[in-house]
């Protein structure tokens, strides 16, 4: 079992829900965290953990075990508000571009006009169109 998988069942915990129950409300397929759990899986993917964390109201730093301070998650209130459809489009877009992609999981902060500017830049350093 990993430490991931543990971190957040403790934090469903808290919250009084059941990972199946989270991973229903934030719809992602619940065989994640059974990936996680039996060690088929060592992490997430930069959409997952967003919306982990969001639900969670943790950063993804801590979700991670990248950072030892509980902090509220970008959504400042501890309550979940899914991420926009309009951010997860754009996570998806910087995940499947080899390139950029470590840029999906820089910022817990960032906004999508701030994912959407970066990938702009790297477009044009690349001489690519947008793929929007």
């Amino acid at each position: 079992m990993s430490d991931l998988y543990n971190r957040i069942m403790s934090l469903c915990e808290e919250k009084g829900v059941s990972g199946y129950r989270m991973c229903k409300d934030i719809k992602i397929q619940p065989s994640v965290l059974t990936d996680l759990k039996m060690g088929r899986q060592t992490g997430l993917s930069a959409k997952n953990a967003d919306k982990i964390a969001a639900y969670l109201g943790v950063s993804v730093g801590y979700l991670l075990g990248t950072e030892t301070k509980k902090a509220p998650s970008k959504n400042g209130e501890g309550k979940h508000r899914a991420p926009s459809a309009e951010t997860l489009k754009l996570l998806e877009l910087l995940e499947s571009r080899e390139d950029i992609r470590y840029l999906a999981a820089a910022s817990e902060k960032a906004t999508p006009e701030h994912v959407k500017a970066t990938a702009e830049m790297f477009d044009k350093m690349y001489g690519r169109r947008s793929e929007e």
